[in-house]
């Protein structure tokens, strides 16, 4: 098993597999978005994604492939047992650590994604309204 949890690492990228659980959990999303209903349209990913996990967890119990690792999972309920609650930060022994460079990595992310937000909101009112949006409206 590689450190991700599934598989034994290059030798099974491609496996027939992996492209079938890929194909399933596609198929589970795109079914979830046309049949569910409302709010619950906007779930089609976490069902795709459950859905894709337990069929991996199908293969790797029936042994067709080793996609899950259940090795640690008596240790883990040995350590934190069955149910817990997250810890807040300042009561464990991790401290944050500022770092300047994730700052501006996430600047420029906000940056680039406002400004495509701005423009499809204006592109998306423009043509609903089939006027020119004044400044005073976007504010």
């Amino acid at each position: 098993m590689d450190s991700w949890g599934g598989g034994t690492g290059a030798d099974d990228f491609g496996a027939w597999y992996n492209l079938l659980v890929g194909a399933i959990t596609l198929v589970v999303c795109l079914l979830a978005r046309y049949l569910l209903k409302g709010v619950y349209k906007n779930l089609n990913i976490l069902v795709g994604l459950v859905a894709g996990y337990i069929i991996s967890i199908i293969f790797t119990v029936s042994g067709v492939a080793d996609m899950v690792d259940f090795s640690n999972i008596g240790k883990t309920i040995d350590q934190v047992g069955y149910f817990s609650i997250p810890k807040l930060v300042f009561l464990t022994d991790h401290r944050p650590v500022f770092n300047l460079g994730a700052f501006f990595t996430i600047a420029i992310v906000y940056l680039v994604s406002a400004a495509e937000t701005t423009g499809a909101t204006t592109a998306v009112c423009t043509g609903a309204l089939n006027r020119d949006i004044k400044m005073e409206e976007l504010q």
